[in-house]
């Protein structure tokens, strides 16, 4: 975590990440695993970055919270902007 943290901090993304997914043997896709996560928490600011193409059928406010990666491309500038976008236009509902 510290190592994505610094960097997440290197790209100028000064919220920290907190915590990652666990594995849950149940679940079919990363779909599943994501939204049990986010459900059993509880939590309300979040981001969800990640390459896996099941999060296409992701819906709703999960959707709008998803920087969908390439894996041969990963964490790149684009993704990096829309990020930003994410977290600013979260920042601005407080």
């Amino acid at each position: 975590m510290d190592e994505f943290n610094k960097i997440f901090s290197n790209r100028n993304i000064n919220k920290p990440i907190t915590g990652f997914l666990p594995k849950y043997a149940d679940c079919k896709n990363r779909k599943e695993e994501i939204t049990r996560f986010i459900s059993k928490s509880e939590i309300k600011e979040f981001l969800i970055i990640d390459d896996d193409k099941s999060l296409n059928g992701i819906s709703g406010e999960y959707k709008e919270r998803l920087v969908l990666t390439e894996l041969t491309k990963g964490f790149n500038s684009e993704r990096l902007k829309l990020a930003k976008e994410i977290i600013k236009k979260d920042s601005t509902k407080m």
